[in-house]
């Protein structure tokens, strides 16, 4: 990967019967970070949980595209930090945690799917 901030924005959309608020601090358990309302963060990442308005038990059951229609989403960005004039991000640790939620997760029963450009070495990862 390039680095490149947009490049690692993924969305997570996971089917879960655990209510929205215990499912977000649940999630900020996995990797420490704090509840902001509808946000998880900590000094890595960016997390906006929330319910998903396209929610629909039968559809996400009956497709290859059902996920869309998962009961929450979370969308997660990588914080960077400006060096020299130029935004950083710390990838590496950034994918491992984004890795180490997803898993944790599915190891609770949780049905997730990562949409990003990297989703295949998310896989790689959890697998």
């Amino acid at each position: 990967m390039n680095n490149n901030i947009e490049d690692l924005y993924c969305r997570l959309y996971i089917n879960s019967n655990q209510d929205e608020d215990a499912l977000r601090f649940k999630i900020s358990e996995i990797f420490g970070g704090r509840v902001l309302s509808k946000k998880i963060r900590d000094e890595h990442l960016d997390i906006y949980f929330c319910k998903n308005t396209s929610f629909d038990e039968n559809l996400f059951n009956a497709s290859i595209e059902g996920c869309v229609y998962s009961r929450y989403t979370a969308e997660v960005s990588p914080l960077h930090e400006v060096v020299d004039g130029f935004d950083t991000v710390d990838e590496d640790i950034y994918i491992s945690i984004l890795c180490h939620i997803i898993k944790s997760l599915k190891d609770m029963g949780c049905d997730v799917i990562a949409a990003c450009e990297y989703e295949d070495l998310i896989l790689d990862r959890i697998s």
